[in-house]
């Protein structure tokens, strides 16, 4: 690969569909640590003030059951043994609603950026990783140290607003060893919800800073060379030269084919020397006259000595021959307007196949077009 290719500024050139599609395969999607982390808290945070009443009345019960027993239980080892197991049962099943909904969050939320995707590339043995000059490479990358500098940053923040607000509720914390057990559990869950809030508005400030971010590094790191598009075309499309190769064949067998259905033909229209245009009609099979064959110069030329070789009618009709040229492909019927003047071709066509010693047969002469199908008319 050469330097150009390599050079960031050379890439300013949008990820095509394939480069997408092969980054995914191989697991390289745009990811935000900082959006799984805020919507895990955030989860974490309506969970608590959806089932935290629930929870708080299931705790306070537990501690109650575990802090009320008789005199037998407390002198019988097995009994208080069963007794911690029952409460530690109780206690996880009332724990199991916000267990849950934390668990499908932490599945969720890396996903949240970048969607589903399953690669196994990127768990596949990757010996070049081993090597630790690489890895300290990669540590004091550009990329290294601004994600290095992030994570500092963001747990500077977190740890000054965890400061803040222990000494803002400084005179709370010395209450809780002089309230009831209820109250004491009550003022608890309060301070620890207004803690988590606070942390959640910090990681969510980082998340809206940090996705945009991953999203434009992301692209960026996925951009491509001319040279990569020109590449990618080749390898998609084929190569240019097999294919005019390939496309110069089929024309060659339609025209191969094109010329195998001259002997059939009717008549064929000349201009006379630059154009000819093969006509055929079938009474009954065809609802109008088909053109078989067409052609200029060279072609044109091909035409008319299959045709000589075959008896095949030929016919200078200049107009209608440009005219059928320019407006009727191979295979097609020919053009509406010119039903009348192809009908006059064919009909002394027909005549002259009928004609007899002694017939009088009558030279339709040229042929006018209706105006604007002659090519060499409009251009006039």
């Amino acid at each position: 690969m050469s330097e150009s290719e390599n050079s960031s500024a050379d890439r300013n050139l949008p990820a095509s569909e394939k480069r997408l599609k092969d980054a995914r395969e191989e697991g390289r999607v745009a990811r935000s640590r900082e959006l799984a982390s805020f919507l895990l808290l955030g989860t974490a945070l309506f969970g608590l003030m959806g089932l935290g009443p629930a929870l708080f009345n299931d705790s306070l019960d537990l501690i109650r059951q575990g802090l009320h027993f008789d005199r037998e239980s407390a002198m019988s080892s097995g009994a208080m043994s069963h007794r911690l197991m029952l409460l530690t049962s109780a206690g996880l099943i009332s724990s199991i609603p916000i267990l849950g909904l934390l668990l499908l969050a932490a599945i969720a939320a890396p996903l949240a950026l970048g969607g589903w995707n399953f690669s196994w590339k990127p768990i596949l043995p990757d010996f070049g990783k081993l090597n630790p000059l690489t890895g300290v490479g990669r540590l004091f990358s550009s990329h290294g140290l601004i994600e290095m500098g992030k994570a500092s940053l963001i747990s500077l923040i977190l740890a000054a607003v965890a400061v803040i607000g222990l000494l803002h509720n400084r005179e709370q914390f010395a209450q809780l060893a002089v309230l009831p057990l209820g109250a004491g559990i009550a003022e608890t869950g309060s301070i620890l919800l207004l803690g988590l809030a606070g942390l959640t508005m910090v990681i969510a400030v980082a998340a809206l800073i940090d996705v945009p971010a991953q999203l434009w590094r992301h692209h960026s790191a996925l951009k491509m060379t001319l040279d990569e598009v020109k590449r990618e075309s080749k390898e998609s499309d084929g190569n240019p030269q097999i294919k005019a190769k390939i496309r110069a064949q089929q024309r060659e067998a339609a025209r191969r084919h094109m010329m195998e259905a001259v002997p059939l033909a009717d008549v064929i229209l000349t201009n006379p020397t630059h154009y000819a245009v093969a006509l055929s009609y079938q009474e009954g099979r065809m609802r109008a006259p088909t053109v078989v064959a067409k052609g200029a110069d060279l072609v044109a030329w091909r035409i008319r000595e299959i045709a000589a070789l075959h008896n095949v009618p030929v016919m200078e009709q200049p107009a209608l021959a440009r005219a059928l040229h320019r407006h009727a492909e191979i295979g097609e019927e020919v053009p509406v307007a010119l039903y009348n003047a192809v009908a006059q071709v064919l009909a002394y066509i027909y005549q002259l196949k009928r004609l007899t010693q002694g017939a009088v047969l009558h030279d339709p002469g040229r042929i006018d077009v209706p105006a604007g199908l002659d090519p060499l008319q409009a251009n006039a």
